[in-house]
């Protein structure tokens, strides 16, 4: 359910703004996630998919879609931990996969939207 302490209004001139910078941290989260297969030096790259979804996870906060940033936090999490004790690639990239997809997924229910709102 969107959040009613923002005004609707007040954010859908930014919507459009918002898909594109979304669409584009979750993108390159995706291709640094393929990386993680082919890379033996993940942390560089476990670093930019951290930045990528607290980028992700503040923008859709901002416009009250704050499941879909509760989704990133959940992410945040497995990463943080991932920094503090590493496990195996193959782990991480298991762990991630359809957590990104889900996000994704729900990007584009925004977009199909006619007015702001979240997913349930």
């Amino acid at each position: 359910m969107y959040d009613k302490t923002v005004n609707p209004n007040d954010l859908s001139a930014y919507k459009e703004s918002f898909l594109q910078s979304a669409k584009k941290h979750i993108d390159d989260a995706e291709h640094n996630l393929n990386l993680l297969r082919t890379n033996k030096e993940t942390s560089e790259i476990i670093n930019e998919l951290y930045l990528h979804l607290h980028s992700l996870k503040g923008e859709c906060n901002v416009m009250g879609y704050n499941e879909t940033g509760l989704k990133c936090e959940q992410i945040l999490l497995i990463l943080k931990s991932e920094q503090e004790k590493p496990t195996t690639s193959r782990h991480l990239i298991l762990s991630l996969k359809i957590p990104i997809e889900t996000i994704k997924k729900e990007l584009n229910s925004i977009e199909n939207e006619s007015s702001i709102s979240n997913i349930s």
